[in-house]
């Protein structure tokens, strides 16, 4: 018993043993955890781990082929043991006593002891069953207790001892091996922990990093916009200085001609004033040379009284003389008419031929003429009978008006006048204004009195000096009475003419006065408006550099906030990558069944299913993120006037030839590449080949410089609105390019039509054969051409045939590019018609009203308005193919899009929709609109009702909850479209039962 409770004892002091170590070893965990929580940055010592894993490998090999020697050498003692049993001759005799006597107790239990207690090569076990088999076979009714009992007495002693010393040895084994386990098991879970613990905090690290990098991306990328806001603002604001500048530079050059111009009218005033000045001395002049011509007629006339008085006197000498009379008369009397004659003649005769001289060096101003003889008044009455007898000059004048047909006084002194203005010499009449000029500016005539500046003209005014010596010839006794005479009329004659020229003198004067200031005043402004110009072209100058400089700090912004987008795309990307690497490394730590078998392929493989209304469907789409289409808006904004490297026209040509073969082959393989357009196909087309987006950006722009520079050949002009180009409505679409695609395809591949053009790449003009071009139009009746239409093709294509100049074709080449003109245009033309119809069952399935029509959409829309039509599986092919829209990963359709499919399958028209909503026409549809709206009220509250009835998962519920409140407030509105509402109404009436 007390060997028993002994034994009893040890496996509870090693359970106690255990249970201690393994607080122990918690605590330690604990500590180690809290130590490993406290100081994160605390490194792990993976070499230590490695040495033990190391070694537990080493041992566990160690044991493993233990354990397989120890199988070897029991069954070699098994094997040995049965051989000696059989070998032995007593065991032979007992077996033979046994079957004839029956055994002795005693005598069996001696061979089962001898048996247990013999000392052999073989193993224990192996001899307790031999040992067990010879005591069933000896064991009988009669020997049955007392056997029984010894073998209990013996198996209890014997067993007693040696178990004894195996439990000891077993418990502190199993108490080591226990402990080891425990040690390891923490080992590993606390080291698995601290990975957990260093990845977490690598995690955290590099999402703060991230987060922080985004953060100053986005400050980084709103001061960016707040700076390129500012500098819109600030050339705005400069743009609008520099029109306000402009108009008023504008408005100060019409000042300034206008000043200029009354600066030439007061010029031309001056310049008559002055001849009127000039006219008035000639005048003076001329009533001078009459007085003295007066004057001298009265003293010829008191001479010849004189000479009668004295002929009277010498009557009586006369008589005397005789025979002699009328020879003397003749004698005394000729001398006094040749010396009149001799005063008279010379004087004429050189003031005609100055008069001539004159008159050839005259240049006709006729607004001057007129002017002048409109403002000349006229002197006396007798002056035509004193100018007449003195001189006859003859002018080219034409009397034209009919009041020049009857002669006049007034007339005739308006045409002396004339003439006497024509004698003037022009020559003299400049000298004499520049000289009367040069003695204004010396005089301040502010500051003179009228008086002083009337003896200052008196004292200029060109007086004509009296030569007696051209007057008259007389003999000396005579020249002293003429002397005298003028001496005594002279002084009447100055002080008749001194009044009338005092008074237009001092006209004259203030006239003068004005016209000076005036004149200062417009010199002042001139020049006041010259610097001023000066000035704002300084100032324009400066601004349209500094609008420069703004432009290019503008450009290099956008080019920052572009490379800021893209890194801020980067980074987002790098984020999500991490946290799919992190979700990836947590899902590998955890456990998984070991039963569970792997996914397979067919397991993968889905059956494709109708999307259910409000279903998406990811796909990725990011083959249209490139720079192309900002760096065509940078070439359209800016003007590239300093640019020269234009590609040569020939190398264009070839290159665009290059480009649609390339796109054709190329969205064959990849089907995503036909929504691309051509300016973001070229780019990475370039980004293929180049791979540096700096190069291709160079390539690229100088691509589409080339194309602008010859955008007035029509095949470059189809290419550049391929590429947008040029104004939004005149580009074509992806839809029309992959028609002209598609044609040029179709055309290439007819080999047994025509022969095809070779070495036209470079050709400004893309030629083939016309009955290839017949051809094509014949399958366009495929795409819902009509036939007027593909007879007015037809029509167009024979007006544009051309005689082959090679005389390979002899039907006739055509123009490709205008040809396709034509055919895009009618294409364009049948999609706005599709249109008009069609907008109905796209606004029907757009109540968001964000322009675009997912599958789910689609496939509601074919299911209920074209039933017959509907074919899930290729409407669904039809939709991923044709798709243009990518909306949060999710596939759509726009309506340009949505319309030519529409064309193109004869979906949704105008009798289908009618057919579906049971109407016969649009205005019957208005009218069941109508009733529904007057009713919407009690319909909208049994709907719900009806949704809250029905037994359905609580999001379906809720989706379809929503959808009625759209329809509620759509329906509920004045503005809202009729019959695009009646067909959603009934598609969710069907669809929600």
């Amino acid at each position: 018993m007390e060997i028993r409770n002994f034994t009893n004892k040890k496996p509870q002091l090693a359970i106690l043993h255990t249970k201690n170590l393994s607080k122990q070893f918690s605590m330690k965990s604990e500590k180690r955890i809290k130590t490993t929580t406290t100081d994160t940055n605390r490194s792990v010592d993976t070499k230590k781990i490695l040495t033990d894993f190391y070694d537990s490998c080493k041992r566990r090999k160690i044991t493993s082929q233990f354990i397989h020697e120890r199988n070897k050498s029991q069954q070699h003692q098994n094997e040995s043991l049965f051989q000696s049993i059989d070998s032995c001759p007593s065991f032979r005799q007992q077996a033979s006593i046994s079957q004839s006597s029956p055994p002795n107790k005693f005598f069996l239990f001696n061979t089962c002891e001898k048996v247990l207690c013999q000392k052999s090569n073989g193993s224990k076990r192996i001899q307790i069953q031999y040992a067990e088999k010879l005591f069933l076979q000896q064991l009988n009714s009669n020997n049955k207790q007392e056997l029984l009992l010894k073998i209990e007495q013996y198996i209890r002693d014997y067993f007693t001892d040696e178990c004894r010393e195996m439990a000891n040895l077993f418990d502190t084994f199993m108490r080591e091996l226990n402990s080891q386990i425990s040690d390891q098991k923490f080992q590993l879970s606390l080291h698995e922990k601290q990975l957990e613990i260093q990845k977490l905090d690598d995690i955290i690290r590099m999402n703060t990093n991230h987060t922080w990098a985004h953060q100053d991306m986005e400050r980084q990328l709103k001061q960016l916009q707040t700076q390129n806001y500012d500098q819109i603002n600030l050339i705005t604001k400069y743009e609008n200085e520099i029109k306000d500048l402009q108009t008023r530079n504008n408005q100060l050059k019409q000042q300034l001609e206008l000043k200029q111009k009354e600066i030439v009218l007061k010029n031309k005033k001056i310049k008559e004033l002055g001849y009127e000045v000039l006219q008035l001395q000639r005048k003076l002049e001329y009533i001078e040379n009459k007085a003295q011509k007066d004057h001298r007629q009265s003293i010829q006339q008191t001479r010849y009284s004189i000479f009668q008085s004295q002929q009277v006197g010498s009557n009586t000498n006369l008589s005397q003389i005789g025979n002699n009379p009328n020879s003397n008369q003749i004698n005394k009397f000729t001398p006094l008419i040749e010396e009149l004659v001799e005063d008279s003649s010379p004087s004429l005769t050189e003031q005609e031929d100055e008069e001539e001289k004159e008159l050839n060096q005259i240049e006709f101003n006729t607004e001057r003429m007129v002017e002048t003889r409109e403002k000349e008044t006229q002197i006396e009455f007798d002056i035509i009978n004193n100018y007449t007898k003195e001189q006859e000059t003859q002018t080219n004048l034409q009397l034209i008006s009919k009041r020049f047909d009857e002669l006049s006084q007034d007339l005739c002194e308006q045409a002396l006048n004339f003439i006497d203005f024509l004698s003037i010499p022009q020559d003299k009449v400049e000298n004499d204004i520049n000289i009367t000029n040069a003695h204004l500016q010396n005089i301040n005539l502010d500051k003179i009195s009228e008086e002083e500046i009337v003896k200052l003209f008196d004292q200029q005014l060109p007086t004509t000096p009296i030569n007696q010596s051209q007057l008259v010839k007389q003999s000396s006794n005579r020249a002293n009475m003429k002397r005298t005479s003028m001496i005594l009329d002279k002084p009447m004659i100055q002080n008749q003419q001194q009044m009338p020229n005092q008074i237009k003198i001092k006209s004259m004067i203030t006239f003068i006065k004005m016209q000076g200031s005036k004149m200062k005043q417009l010199e002042t402004q001139l020049k006041d408006g010259i610097e001023q110009i000066q000035g704002l072209k300084q100032i324009n100058e400066g601004l349209e550099d500094h609008n420069k400089e703004i432009k290019e700090q503008n450009s290099k912004l956008l080019d920052q906030i572009t490379n800021l987008h893209i890194k801020v795309n980067d980074l987002e990307n790098q984020i999500m990558s991490d946290a799919m690497d992190l979700n990836q490394v947590l899902s590998q730590q955890e456990k998984r069944p070991p039963n569970i078998k792997q996914n397979t392929f067919a397991q993968k493989k889905t059956k494709k299913a109708a999307p259910h209304l409000g279903q998406k469907i990811t796909i990725s789409y990011d083959f249209q993120k490139n720079q192309s289409k900002l760096l065509i808006e940078k070439i359209k904004s800016k003007s590239m006037g300093k640019f020269s490297n234009y590609l040569p026209l020939k190398l264009v040509l070839k290159m665009i030839t290059t480009f649609y073969f390339e796109k054709i082959s190329n969205q064959k393989e990849n089907k995503q590449l036909r929504d691309q357009d051509m300016s973001a196909y070229i780019y990475n087309y370039y980004l293929q080949q180049f791979g540096y987006t700096k190069i291709t950006e160079q390539r690229f722009m100088i691509l589409v410089l080339s194309v602008k520079k010859y955008a007035s050949i029509v095949r470059v002009n189809m290419f550049a609105k391929f590429m947008n180009l040029l104004e939004e409505k005149s580009n074509y679409r992806v839809e029309e390019l992959q028609r002209y695609l598609e044609a040029l395809e179709y055309v290439s591949n007819i080999q047994n039509l025509g022969i095809a053009i070779k070495d036209n790449e470079q050709d400004q003009k893309h030629y083939i054969p016309y009955v290839r071009a017949l051809a094509y139009l014949g399958q366009l009746q495929n795409f819902n051409f009509t036939q007027e239409e593909l007879n007015y093709l037809k029509l167009e294509l024979e007006n544009q045939k051309e005689n082959d100049p090679k005389n390979i074709n002899k039907a006739g080449i055509i123009d490709f590019d205008l040809l396709m003109i034509r055919v895009l245009t009618i294409f364009r033309n049948n999609v706005e018609k599709t249109k008009l119809y069609v907008i109905n069952a796209f606004a029907a399935c757009d109540l968001d009203g964000n322009g675009m029509c997912n599958i789910d959409e689609w496939l509601l829309l074919i299911r209920h308005i074209e039933p017959e039509k509907f074919d899930e599986d290729k409407f669904i092919d039809v939709f991923e193919e044709f798709a243009d829209l990518v909306e949060e990963e999710e596939k759509n359709l726009s309506f340009d899009r949505f319309s030519i499919l529409c064309m193109e399958h004869e979906l949704f028209s105008d009798a289908q929709q009618n057919k579906f909503l049971k109407v016969k026409s649009n205005q019957e549809a208005d009218q069941k609109f109508e009733q529904l709206k007057q009713n919407w009220g009690q319909i909208y509250m049994e709907q719900l009702k009806r949704l809250n009835e029905i037994k359905m998962e609580e999001s379906e519920k809720q989706k379809w909850q929503k959808i009625l409140s759209v329809l509620d407030k759509k329906i509920t509105d004045q503005n809202s479209s009729k019959k695009p509402l009646l067909i959603a109404y009934k598609i969710f009436l069907e669809e929600s039962k």
